[in-house]
């Protein structure tokens, strides 16, 4: 759309085409005044094959945001890696201490299970001593009679096959 100028310009006014011109003088040159083409939407080729141009200080803020935020980050993992290292070191001195006390311990069951010291103890702190012949009685149990039958009646008795046969026809 092309638009033309006034044929006198309005008092110390810049003409739209960069001529200056006094009040109630004639415009120098009446050619006419090109619009500047219309803005394309951000979605376009056009626009998009242009790319995005940004002031050169939001770009310089924005990497020094970056910078910033990834020195934190490092930072944060370093303290992690830190924190872990310690307490590996704490859990390890931790582990050393248990080790020593469950040595200690399998000593003192080993001690504790040792026959002749079983033996001393009873003889000299107890005052206990080993019997003699009269002493010692052997009793039977009274199940174990029980149990022996009870076993002998639930064993299968072993059948051959005659004796299937013989028990079928009833002899």
């Amino acid at each position: 759309m092309v638009r033309r100028m006034h044929t006198y310009a309005k008092a110390y006014s810049l003409g739209m085409n960069g001529t200056a011109a006094l009040a109630g003088a004639p415009i120098a040159s009446a050619r006419p005044v090109k619009r500047s083409p219309r803005r394309t939407p951000a979605h376009t080729p056009e626009r998009a094959a242009r790319g995005l141009r940004l002031p050169v200080w939001v770009v310089l803020v924005a990497l020094a945001a970056l910078v910033f935020t990834l020195s934190f980050m490092l930072l944060g993992v370093r303290a992690q890696v830190s924190q872990a290292a310690k307490r590996a070191s704490a859990l390890g001195v931790e582990l050393s201490g248990v080790q020593e006390i469950i040595g200690s311990l399998e000593v003192k069951i080993a001690e504790a299970n040792d026959p002749q010291r079983i033996h001393s103890i009873a003889v000299n702190r107890l005052k206990m001593r080993q019997p003699t012949e009269d002493q010692i009685r052997v009793v039977p149990r009274p199940y174990d009679y029980a149990a022996q039958t009870l076993k002998a009646e639930a064993q299968p008795k072993d059948r051959g096959f005659f004796s299937l046969l013989l028990s079928l026809v009833g002899l």
